[in-house]
């Protein structure tokens, strides 16, 4: 049977599949629906926008069964029963709910400062001054940055440290975005972004913008789910506006770091070899795993960790991340389109080993499915929590958010403030 055909079948299993567990879940908003939905919409585009790479039946199956792994924790793990879901549900009383939006509101200030005082380190660090991002200096600036970059040359600690206290502002970001129907406060609430976008620019990485989104959205839904419990609609018009507009700028944000990052100059030419570069980073990581899988997932020996927390292990001299996570490149479409990061799943992989990796999401899906549950029945304190799994579950098309501790240290952070605040006056916070 054809290749490509067997992988339409095996894209219909996951089609079939989200659609039941929706059905079962009865919202798009539970860890294993959205969960599921996630991985069948990037599974589905990466096979319509990039048939040239290679698409394994045998390793989207293994993906499936992941899924079906944190469905089935989830299932084992849900209490109450989705069906009294409503009538359990509590909520926070209006008066805390605001004074939480206020707090986290002011709190955007000093976290939006500390952005700009990581862009103001990062130009310090190389000898460069703000005035110059204005000048012609600046597309050399790029590209010392990127050079240093690949060759291995971290960021001093202060600037990571401004990083994440930035980030932990996101994370509030996004409660304050699902809690106010403010458009003036919406906008208000995305704030921190404006330093993070400036430093991507600046510095070329793309991570710091994707942590940083993947990051808003775990709090923002997860605060919805606080706010609302299930009665949340995913695809309203206003959701499919506003996602198809915000995709569109970030692909462009993407074109242009990576335009920035070559000597070539913003030409014709240069845009189409742009975006070839960067079809193989949005749809590449799916294919580079089936090639890995579908040769024999190559494993010297488990990492035991030091690839899922490697800043974590770094920091406490166990081990030394790789540039990139991996050293070794899959050439992915036969025309040379390299790539070397194969999403979560080859991390865990090996991290865990092959034999390990379903009840590693068994557990996460029980884990998550308990958070969800408490979350909707009032639970706020989970809040933090359940973003913790949600910002993990959203990365998974990369690598692990928590390799890099400047994203451990925002949550840390995060969960810290938002405790202390619900602790400030009595509530009905269990």
């Amino acid at each position: 049977m054809n290749m490509q055909f067997q992988v339409l079948l095996v894209m219909v299993l996951f089609v079939l599949f989200s659609v039941f567990v929706r059905w079962q879940q009865k919202t798009w908003m539970s860890p294993a629906a959205l969960f599921t939905l996630f991985w069948t919409a990037l599974c589905g585009l990466s096979v319509v926008m990039a048939p040239d790479f290679y698409f394994s039946p045998k390793a989207l199956l293994f993906i499936l069964s992941i899924l079906i792994a944190f469905y089935t924790g989830a299932i084992i793990g849900q209490a109450p029963p989705l069906a009294v879901l409503p009538e359990s549900t509590g909520q926070t009383p209006a008066a805390k709910g605001a004074f939480m939006n206020r707090a986290l509101l002011i709190y955007l200030i000093p976290t939006t400062l500390s952005g700009f005082v990581a862009v103001y380190l990062l130009l310090g660090f190389y000898g460069y001054h703000a005035e110059q991002l204005l000048s012609p200096a600046f597309a050399d600036m790029t590209q010392i940055m990127t050079k240093e970059r690949y060759i291995g040359i971290s960021l001093p600690k202060p600037i990571m440290i401004c990083l994440s206290i930035t980030f932990s502002g996101t994370l509030a970001g996004g409660y304050i975005y699902a809690y106010t129907k403010s458009i003036y406060i919406r906008t208000l609430s995305l704030v921190t972004f404006v330093p993070i976008l400036l430093f991507t620019m600046i510095y070329t990485a793309r991570a710091p913008l994707i942590f940083q989104i993947v990051m808003f959205l775990a709090s923002m839904i997860t605060s919805k789910i606080a706010f609302k419990g299930d009665d949340i609609k995913l695809f309203s018009p206003k959701f499919l506006l506003w996602g198809t507009l915000s995709s569109l700028g970030l692909f462009v944000v993407f074109m242009i770091t990576q335009m920035l990052r070559s000597e070539s100059g913003f030409n014709l030419t240069q845009i189409l070899a742009t975006y070839d570069h960067l079809r193989v980073w949005f749809f590449g990581n799916i294919s580079g795993f089936c090639m890995w899988y579908d040769l024999g997932m190559p494993i010297d020996h488990p990492g035991w960790g030091s690839l899922t927390f490697g800043g974590f292990y770094e920091m406490m001299g166990l081990s030394t991340r790789k540039l990139g996570l991996f050293e070794n490149f899959m050439d992915i479409s036969g025309k040379n389109d390299l790539s070397n990061i194969y999403t979560l799943f080859r991390l865990l992989i090996e991290d865990y080993s092959l034999y390990s990796i379903h009840l590693i999401w068994l557990v996460l899906g029980i884990v998550s499915a308990r958070l969800y549950f408490g979350i909707a029945a009032g639970k706020w304190l989970y809040i933090p929590l359940l973003s913790i799994v949600y910002a993990f579950l959203f990365c998974s098309f990369i690598t692990s958010l928590y390799t890099y501790n400047t994203n451990i240290f925002a949550f840390i952070i995060f969960g810290i403030v938002f405790t202390l605040l619900t602790a400030v006056k009595p509530g009905k916070i269990h």
